[in-house]
């Protein structure tokens, strides 16, 4: 069973470590990042017309139904930009000849603005379909538990995007590489799955408390506290889930990335599963001190 704390302490360590690599891969210095080497000349055109396009493919995809029952399992949108982004990340990688061990944190922080965007749109879309209401018949307070569950649920297309990207990019086997993904996927979906089925739609941590409070002190409490137990224990749950899975597979990538270019193969998946387990690793120096002790490319980085 894993302790919720220290998935939360993994979690914000992954986030903390990404904000200084988002720093270095959008600001007025592209010095400080090769984003054309990966996406062209307008690197940063390039990612907004990715997000549009998986958009659009996907919503396009959806209502034709051609992903039928597929589309009820995944997020199209994100699978179909993950899938971009990997081509991409494994041309880069094991074609180019370019890549470098430093190269990891503005390489990666370029999928980051196009996945937040998606959740951004995932969760505003949930809260146009009553992801915002309140419970029913509860007061109208109880819409700030049913917001929260739905902003846990929308981290799912973060989490699912980095699984994707991390199974698809750290073998150059690509055979192994979709075998991965496929069985991380559907565990991911069985884990969220029963999470949804004991927490929200059978219930059990509603029951308990209700039964507690009714046994202590004797009161007939309302349906919907019960209600309201279920959706802030699933947001809490799944929040914390979806995030770890996010920081965890950052972390796991970053340390495994040297191995990966020297050896063409890292089990990135393990790593996180370690990471989940508590397994201790050799200490990791900060990303800007790792930035600043990698060897400056001697290749020209004008554009």
């Amino acid at each position: 069973m894993y302790k919720l704390r220290h998935l939360a302490r993994i979690a914000i360590q992954g986030f903390d470590d990404m904000v200084p690599a988002v720093r270095k891969a959008f600001n007025a210095n592209r010095d400080d990042d090769r984003l054309d080497r990966v996406f062209g000349p307008l690197p940063r055109l390039v990612i907004l017309g990715l997000l549009v396009a998986a958009l659009l493919l996907g919503e396009l995809l959806g209502q034709t139904g051609a992903l039928n029952p597929l589309a009820e399992h995944i997020h199209v949108p994100a699978f179909l930009l993950a899938v971009v982004y990997a081509l991409l990340f494994r041309r880069y990688l094991f074609r180019s000849g370019e890549a470098r061990p430093d190269n990891f944190p503005w390489l990666t922080a370029s999928l980051l603005p196009p996945v937040l965007l998606m959740v951004l749109m995932d969760f505003l879309d949930r809260c146009m379909n009553g992801g915002a209401d309140p419970l029913p018949g509860a007061p109208q307070w109880t819409a700030l538990a049913t917001t929260l569950d739905s902003l846990a649920s929308s981290l799912s297309v973060a989490a699912a995007v980095a699984i994707a990207v991390a199974a698809l990019c750290y073998s150059r086997n690509w055979g192994r590489a979709l075998t991965a993904l496929f069985r991380q996927l559907i565990l991911f979906k069985v884990t969220v799955f029963v999470m949804v089925l004991l927490l929200v739609d059978i219930g059990i941590v509603g029951p308990i408390l209700t039964g507690m409070l009714d046994g202590l002190l004797g009161l007939e409490l309302p349906r919907w506290l019960g209600d309201l137990a279920d959706r802030i224990t699933h947001a809490l749950l799944m929040g914390t889930l979806y995030l770890f899975i996010i920081g965890a597979t950052w972390m796991a990538a970053r340390r495994s990335f040297g191995e990966l270019l020297s050896e063409g193969q890292a089990d990135i998946l393990q790593a996180v599963k370690q990471l989940a387990d508590g397994v201790s690793a050799a200490p990791e120096p900060s990303l800007d001190t790792t930035l600043a002790a990698a060897p400056e490319d001697s290749r020209d980085n004008s554009r």
